[in-house]
């Protein structure tokens, strides 16, 4: 069996976290992690002041980047304060470091740059990963197979490449 260093996280009343980064392989496989923002939550039965100049609150990076060190991980970032989160660098580089990683976001949060290698095509809830993509590329046999992904609003000359075989086998690709 091999020893995990995280097993749950639970942050609240959260300012700024600044990086999530997995030292290794497995290093947060299966982990839970839920990320409330509650700064400047307004009273129940009351709306945010838009006349109130919106703050931003940051998450430097989330690096998945070693063997299967985010496979399976549910995160959670929940904003339920009046300004805006911001997650700068969202990276999942290695082959297998996000497979089925769940990513719920609620509230005004937003992805800037999402580093995504093949293990985030079957991530669940990372969209905003696959907006404005210069290129799609599946180089890899099996890569991108099997695969129901949206991409949306692909910047001017989006290259979308299946260069090996059987690289998008069996999927379905809806450009918008």
């Amino acid at each position: 069996m091999v020893a995990r260093q995280c097993i749950r996280a639970f942050l609240r009343e959260c300012k700024k976290a600044k990086t999530l980064a997995p030292g290794g392989s497995q290093a947060c496989q299966g982990l839970n992690i839920e990320i409330v923002f509650v700064e400047s939550k307004p009273p129940n039965g009351f709306i945010c002041n838009p006349n109130i100049a919106q703050q931003i609150f940051e998450i430097s990076k989330i690096m998945c980047n070693h063997a299967q060190s985010c496979e399976g991980m549910h995160l959670t970032v929940t904003n339920e304060g009046c300004h805006k989160v911001v997650i700068s660098d969202f990276e999942c580089i290695d082959p297998n470091a996000c497979n089925n990683v769940v990513f719920d976001v609620s509230g005004d949060t937003e992805i800037q740059r999402c580093h995504c290698g093949t293990s985030c095509n079957n991530a669940k809830a990372l969209s905003q990963c696959f907006t404005g993509l210069s290129n799609y590329l599946c180089g890899q046999s099996g890569s991108c197979s099997q695969q129901i992904k949206s991409i949306t609003n692909p910047s001017y000359g989006f290259d979308f490449v299946c260069s090996a075989t059987e690289s998008c086998m069996n999927s379905q690709f809806r450009i918008e």
